[in-house]
């Protein structure tokens, strides 16, 4: 561990699965852990080119820098593969930046700046942030790297859809969202 902070030591213990087919089939892998791992080495040089905004975000804000880069991975490939449009934008024109903030439940900052600046990628963690501390209190008997885990699956489906530990992913993008975000994190931990 980098830094041995609670969630870097949540983010080590909690469980994944990786990439559902429907996931790992954007790469043309089997499902699983090691699909979630190869997608997250195919985004490493994009991610390694702004390492220092996720390092700095998630010390400011107390999220691993590897979650912030494994959302980025799995939302826009970290800004590759023709997600974004010009102006940074994907999802049909309703989410900015490499983490994908919604604008329809959200006002994206940074738009100005581009898709990789720090005030998207501080904007998207803190609703990483909020998801987390509104898991907790859903949750006060689940342990963090449940809570985390559910925070990541939160970001993409809300809050009230995370119910149950075994059911942390119904409902996600790919049923999956959070284990395969969380597989590509444990790979970034031993990279930034």
């Amino acid at each position: 561990m980098p830094d041995g902070t609670r969630w870097t030591l949540a983010l080590a213990k909690a469980p994944t699965t990786g990439a559902s087919a429907v996931t790992a089939a954007q790469d043309r892998l089997a499902p699983g852990i090691q699909a979630s791992r190869t997608m997250a080495q195919n985004d490493l040089a994009r991610v390694l080119k702004i390492a220092d905004v996720f390092r700095e975000v998630g010390a400011a804000l107390d999220v691993p820098p590897a979650l912030i880069a494994a959302v980025s991975s799995r939302e826009s490939r970290c800004g590759g593969g023709g997600i974004l449009d010009q102006k940074g934008f994907g999802d049909h024109g309703h989410a900015f930046g490499i983490m994908q903030v919604d604008a329809r439940f959200h006002t994206p900052a940074g738009v100005e700046k581009g898709p990789t600046c720090r005030e998207h990628v501080e904007q998207a963690a803190r609703i990483l942030l909020d998801s987390r501390n509104q898991i907790a209190a859903k949750h006060p008997d689940w342990e963090d790297e449940f809570v985390l885990k559910g925070s990541v699956a939160a970001y993409n489906c809300g809050v009230k859809n995370i119910q149950t530990k075994l059911g942390i992913d119904k409902g996600t993008t790919g049923d999956d969202y959070g284990s395969d975000v969380i597989a590509r994190a444990q790979f970034y931990s031993e990279k930034l």
